[in-house]
């Protein structure tokens, strides 16, 4: 597993150098930022309970301390809870929504589940 900084994943920060590490999902460590494979998470922390069935079925989450911020199933690609937690893990969810503009992902958000006239593409 790939050790970063929590902030190199912010490509437009000064060391933003690991934004592919979100786009390829490639396992990192930072000091409590984590990216890891595997059908399911290990964890679901803060995350609401509404959101277990989904993250349960993903094969890449994205973790700030034990709980999941963002993460990719393999069909129907990223999803964006839009919570928001401490004023770390919102630091960690700009740094993941960063790497994600500057690969050009849009993840799906709650929003767009519930509204049908959403592209979600």
């Amino acid at each position: 597993m790939k050790r970063i900084s929590n902030c190199s994943l912010n490509p437009y920060g000064p060391r933003g150098t690991n934004d592919i590490l979100v786009r390829d999902r490639i396992p990192f460590q930072g000091s409590n930022l984590k990216g890891d494979t595997g059908p399911g998470a290990y964890s679901t922390g803060y995350l609401p309970a509404c959101f277990h069935p989904l993250v349960r079925k993903a094969d890449y989450v994205i973790y700030s301390y034990a709980t999941p911020i963002m993460w990719h199933c393999p069909d129907t690609g990223w999803f964006d809870p839009e919570i928001r937690y401490s004023v770390t893990t919102t630091r960690h969810q700009s740094h993941v929504r960063m790497a994600m503009v500057a690969n050009d992902i849009r993840p799906i958000t709650p929003s767009d589940l519930s509204d049908p006239e959403s592209d979600a593409a």
